[in-house]
């Protein structure tokens, strides 16, 4: 086979170029594009949540950008539901069978619900392409 050459012009300008827009990406701002988005999820799980007789797994609901660190060092938004708020979520999401006090006295089964489960599989394809949608938006704002 005969010997094949390439030749790419400007590479050092692309470089520098992307060096420039990488700079000018401030983490806050990819922070305040994403947590729209991390919003719109807890709002829709919010709504998908059965309302129970306190109202705390609803009221748990939360959608906050982390605190970032040496052990969390990139921009992010995160949405879930408070422990703390809501120590009862994995009760409602994965169910339970038959539970019976130490008298004997019969508490009942909670059936599986998978809210938090199901509306993440849903959601996680279009949040994504919309969080890199975002993303480039400011990297076309920042070239």
């Amino acid at each position: 086979m005969g010997d094949a050459r390439l030749t790419v012009e400007g590479l050092e300008q692309l470089d520098g170029r992307l060096k420039k827009a990488v700079e000018a990406l401030d983490p806050k701002e990819i922070e305040r594009v994403l947590l729209p988005i991390a919003k719109g999820f807890a709002a829709k799980l919010k709504a998908a949540l059965p309302r129970g007789p306190t109202g705390n797994l609803r009221k748990g609901v939360y959608a906050h950008t982390p605190k970032r660190g040496a052990n969390r060092p990139l921009p992010a938004a995160s949405a879930g539901v408070s422990g703390r708020m809501a120590p009862h979520l994995h009760l409602v999401e994965y169910g339970t069978k038959a539970r019976y006090a130490k008298t004997g006295a019969y508490r009942g089964t909670m059936p599986v619900g998978h809210y938090f489960t199901d509306l993440k599989h849903r959601e996680e394809s279009g949040m994504r392409q919309d969080a890199v949608e975002a993303v480039e938006g400011l990297l076309e704002k920042a070239l």
